[in-house]
């Protein structure tokens, strides 16, 4: 798919191949570290847990740290907005093809998937705003900045974070939260970590782009 701006300049929308690529080598490498080849001697589903958990933690430092990193060292985005949206639904059906799969190995219900899926999602859409800042530009005080704010949100979250139950302003801690145990109530919780969550992104987004038109405005 592909768009002409007012100028005449064309400009390319294809898919990320190369991030779907790496996607799913980063997802196959994680299911063959944590599952290997072979079944447990006793396959029951609390012979998973442990695994189960890492595994969304690592879904998690690929779309937090991986995935920032990848964008602020290679070559700045010709539309910013629009490759951002299409890195993002790449990332959005990966989730998807990791985290339903696994109610097979899990007690999991729908509701709860669902809401694990939910909240993956709209961090996705929050870091979202972070590789449009950084990968936007090939400036690199900006690509420092924005590979400064995913570190800080992943690591430094889950650091300050620790074992707090019910924290949903960490990528890492709430995807092991939401996938350590059952869920007991999967529509509050839901409502519990959506919604704070979702009024994060609007705001990162604004904040973001109001920094970038500021830079702008000021040349830096």
């Amino acid at each position: 798919m592909s768009a002409t701006t007012p100028s005449g300049d064309s400009l390319d929308y294809k898919l990320p191949r190369g991030l779907i690529v790496l996607c799913c080598i980063w997802i196959a490498a994680s299911w063959i570290m944590l599952f290997g080849v072979r079944p447990p001697v006793q396959p029951v589903s609390s012979s998973y847990a442990d695994n189960v958990t890492m595994m969304s933690m690592l879904t998690m430092l690929g779309i937090t740290i991986a995935w920032p990193l990848l964008r602020t060292s290679g070559p700045p985005f010709n539309a910013p907005i629009r490759q951002t949206c299409l890195d993002m639904l790449v990332l959005a059906c990966g989730v998807e093809i990791v985290f339903w799969p696994l109610r097979l190995l899990t007690n999991w219900s729908i509701g709860q998937t669902g809401t694990i899926v939910l909240v993956i999602t709209l961090w996705i859409l929050l870091y979202g705003s972070i590789i449009w800042l950084g990968a936007g530009t090939a400036r690199p005080r900006r690509r420092a900045l924005s590979m400064a704010i995913a570190v800080m949100l992943s690591l430094g979250g889950l650091m300050i974070a620790r074992d707090q139950p019910d924290i949903w302003w960490s990528p890492m801690s709430t995807a092991r939260t939401l996938t350590t145990g059952v869920m007991n109530d999967p529509v509050e919780t839901a409502i519990r970590m959506a919604v704070p969550l979702s009024l994060a992104t609007i705001g990162m987004w604004l904040l973001l782009v109001g920094l970038a038109l500021l830079w702008r405005r000021s040349g830096g």
